[in-house]
């Protein structure tokens, strides 16, 4: 069985690999990312089994964050250090799969580190593609 949970999350950790070593997600291909056929975003989705509500506050803070970048980077980052124990609490309490929740740290780390402007944007065109595909799949 450790063979499918492995290959269940194959979306996910492919994704991860990538920004981990892209720093960010601004360097990979936006098609890749948000397609509706084999896109990283409605992948993982589906193999997350995420829903709107489970998304919801992370899109949330994410999208505050986006904004407060432009005005305040300093605040943008106080807030971006908090999303970490709210995953954290998440994954503890079985509200979103672990590997999704590593994957979403991955991206804060790469914001910690690469702060661009097109990372940021990357970041919010993944997530609000994640939050369209969680609203498609009832």
């Amino acid at each position: 069985m450790m063979n499918g949970r492995q290959e269940k999350f194959k979306k996910i950790k492919e994704l991860k690999k990538l920004i981990d070593q892209h720093k960010g997600l601004e360097h990979i291909n936006l098609k890749e990312l948000l397609k509706p056929e084999g896109g990283f975003a409605k992948e993982i989705v589906r193999e997350a089994g995420l829903t709107i509500s489970q998304l919801r506050k992370i899109f949330a803070e994410f999208k505050a964050i986006y904004h407060k970048y432009n005005k305040n980077p300093d605040e943008a980052k106080y807030q971006m250090y908090k999303l970490y124990p709210l995953i954290q609490y998440q994954i503890n309490r079985d509200v979103i799969e672990k590997e999704f929740g590593y994957l979403i740290f991955s991206i804060l780390d790469s914001l910690d580190s690469n702060p661009t402007e097109q990372n940021f944007k990357r970041t919010m065109d993944f997530m609000e593609a994640l939050v369209a595909y969680a609203k498609t799949k009832a």
